[in-house]
């Protein structure tokens, strides 16, 4: 269904509060969702330890998760896969 993200905002000389926003999933072709949350949380790892920002984290993730979700198992996602979804959606980050 999608992912929510919650970060904390602290403002100077004000109670901290939360900032919530949602990232939609990308999946428009769900045939099986073994392996989905691995690559979802792999990939969101993997791009925050590359300092991609927490953002550009989860819409990567939601990419890679989109991808695994149209495959029957735990296939790999190949790279040329990910590049061609990251194409076809680059309009979703504009």
């Amino acid at each position: 269904e999608g992912l929510i993200c919650y970060k904390p905002i602290q403002e100077p000389q004000q109670v901290s509060s939360t900032y919530a926003s949602y990232l939609p999933s990308l999946s428009s072709n769900n045939i099986d969702n073994l392996g989905v949350k691995e690559a979802l949380m792999s990939t969101i790892t993997l791009s925050l330890c590359s300092n991609a920002g927490l953002y550009n984290a989860l819409y990567l993730g939601n990419c890679v998760s989109a991808i695994e979700s149209s495959k029957i198992g735990t296939e790999p996602i190949l790279k040329e896969e990910f590049i061609d979804f990251l194409e076809d959606n680059f309009n979703l980050i504009k």
